[in-house]
């Protein structure tokens, strides 16, 4: 049957409208928020950063390269204040191959986990995140500082990410912010090798 100009006219109007239609749809569809129903907590972290490469070797129980095969985000509880409860402690439990032994007793390629106050937690009533602090990714290489409070617990990150160095294509990735990050930033891995070398001949040896 042949279409009159009059019929052409209305059916491209008719495929208009559809197409605007569906864009409509299709953008309401996306721009829909998520909206949980349980409150946020932010929480944040305060870390003491030391000043220099050599202080940092000095605080620090082991100084070892790991990969992180994976990592868990953890809340630890804490005593109440005045009959008050407490949020509790969230931190992210990186588990570990060491790869390389430069300071500490620590076997080699033995499995360690550390943590650092990081991440986000979900409880059945809340959610409770630290603030402007990302756990360290897993699958990635990184030489640690870090300091073991008692024999029991885990190791933990010295200065949060400022204890973390990323090392990625020959080259060191500080993970914090701190003067010692600043200075290391974008050093070969052999430069950052050669300065902990040198740092660990001056550092007095531990007591016997």
């Amino acid at each position: 049957m042949e279409t009159t100009p009059i019929m052409r006219l209305l059916t491209t109007r008719l495929i208009v409208l559809s197409f605007l239609l569906g864009s409509i749809a299709h953008a309401q569809t996306h721009l829909q928020p998520t909206i949980s129903s349980k409150p946020v907590y932010d929480t944040e972290v305060m870390p003491v950063v030391e000043s220099s490469l050599s202080k940092m070797w000095e605080s620090a129980d082991a100084v070892v390269e790991v990969r992180i095969d994976s990592s868990e985000v953890k809340g630890i509880d804490r005593p109440g204040i005045a009959g008050r409860p407490q949020l509790p402690h969230v931190r992210t439990y990186h588990t570990s191959e060491v790869l390389r032994v430069i300071k500490g007793d620590v076997g080699k390629r033995s499995t360690i986990v550390f943590t650092q106050s990081a991440g986000q937690l979900e409880l059945p009533d809340k959610i409770i995140r630290v603030a402007d602090v990302e756990p360290l990714p897993s699958g990635e290489r990184y030489v640690v500082f870090l300091r073991r409070p008692n024999s029991a617990g885990p190791w933990i990150l010295l200065g949060e990410r400022d204890g973390a160095f990323r090392l990625r294509e020959g080259r060191v990735q500080p993970q914090g912010f701190g003067p010692v990050a600043r200075e290391q930033a974008n050093v070969t891995e052999r430069q950052f090798g050669d300065q902990l070398e040198r740092v660990a001949v001056r550092s007095p040896k531990p007591k016997v």
